[in-house]
């Protein structure tokens, strides 16, 4: 098989699975995916020298992003997270992510690989949900490791030296999807918004805020755990309370409409956010009823043209729930 010259979108695919698993699942939509790894090392020096007495090797760090449309197949939310419906659960899932290039004379990521990589024992460290006005409505991670291994000529007959079988290439080039989300899939009726007093003033239906994007961001920040007799770390956990936030930007009409007042022991107030979408997607995103007003950004409508825009930053903590997609 002759080399590549390049890679490009039609010939390399993102494929997950749960750790110990044998069977590989295709994620679909995939937008985007990349990969950054970095050797950390820790330096020794000694009384009666300048130069550095020992740079030691740590421990690689693996890190990786996948971004996809939101499109009714499963999600990297599903992919990455186990079942259940409180957050420290969900976020105990391991898996593996599989990196598969295929030939540059193909149309699809189909037959055997001209390379793979191949990432084990990964965690999910931030998840992000963006829903704009112009475009389609997508899903962001990154997830984090230790383990990283290239191989080129890849066939049914190759095993990881770290563990699985490779996986097929599973598209073909004709997969299709009926739709992918976009702002007019956003349910306004079933969508719960952070209004009211200490809150946004927006309903779903006001004619002042014309809500543009809806970003809802996770970050859980894992640290590695280590033990006397092993390097590697043995897990890699969350740091609790994890700061779950969700952002509102809307055109205005009518300024933010939030006053903020000294004389006041309160000026905000948890708020309820649940955010639906239409069929086919029935994606829901659930944060709570605790979600409280941090900031809010009022900019633009400058004299070089341009509407004035208002951003309202809400935060809870430890609460976050999705379903569908």
């Amino acid at each position: 098989m002759p080399n590549n010259e390049h890679v490009f979108y039609a010939i390399h695919a993102v494929h997950l699975r749960d750790t110990g698993s044998d069977t590989w699942y295709p994620v679909s939509g995939v937008q985007s995916v990349g990969l950054t790894t970095t050797f950390e090392t820790e330096q020794t020096y000694q009384l009666g020298q300048l130069q550095i007495y020992a740079d030691v090797e740590t421990m690689p760090a693996v890190e990786g992003t996948i971004e996809r449309v939101i499109d009714g197949t499963p999600t990297l939310w599903d992919y990455c997270t186990t079942d259940g419906d409180d957050l420290p659960g969900r976020l105990t899932q391991k898996f593996d992510m599989a990196l598969l290039i295929y030939s540059d004379s193909q149309t699809a990521s189909s037959g055997y690989a001209v390379a793979a990589c191949y990432c084990s024992g990964m965690y999910l460290n931030n998840w992000t949900f963006t829903m704009p006005v112009e475009g389609v409505a997508t899903e962001r991670v990154t997830v984090v490791g230790n383990d990283k291994m290239w191989a080129s000529g890849v066939d049914d007959s190759m095993a990881w030296t770290i563990g699985g079988d490779v996986p097929d290439g599973f598209f073909s080039g004709g997969e299709t999807v009926p739709a992918v989300a976009r702002r007019q899939d956003l349910d306004l009726v079933n969508s719960i918004f952070p209004s009211g007093a200490g809150g946004m003033p927006y309903t779903g239906a006001s004619l002042d805020d014309h809500l543009q994007t809806i970003t809802i961001s996770a970050d859980f920040s894992r640290r590695d755990i280590y033990r006397l007799g092993q390097r590697k770390p043995y897990t890699k956990i969350p740091s609790y309370p994890i700061e779950v936030t969700s952002a509102f930007e809307t055109i205005t009409a009518a300024g933010d409409k939030i006053d903020a007042r000294s004389d006041l022991t309160t000026n905000t107030y948890g708020k309820q956010i649940k955010i639906q979408l239409k069929s086919p997607f029935d994606l829901a995103i659930d944060l709570g009823s605790n979600n409280k007003l941090r900031s809010i950004d009022y900019g633009g409508g400058d004299a070089t043209g341009g509407d004035v825009n208002v951003t309202y930053n809400f935060s809870n903590f430890n609460e976050l729930a999705v379903a569908g997609g």
